[in-house]
């Protein structure tokens, strides 16, 4: 049997290093897209109950 070179050895080490920093790269990236999404629908909802909240009360006044 054949052992195998030590610099053989040292790249597997590096290339699972670097797959797994890729991962977590990802992973990263993934979270702060869904921040950003949660953040943008945040301020639609916001600006919805915003919009409602003057309607009705310009309505409420109107009545009166």
């Amino acid at each position: 049997m054949e052992e195998r070179p030590q610099a053989a050895a040292g790249t597997d080490g590096v290339r699972e290093w670097l797959l797994q920093l890729e991962r977590r790269v990802s992973e990263l990236e993934h979270a702060a897209t869904q921040a950003e999404r949660r953040r943008r629908r945040g301020f639609w909802i916001m600006a919805a109950v915003v919009i409602v909240y003057v309607l009705l009360v310009s309505a409420v006044t109107d009545l009166v």
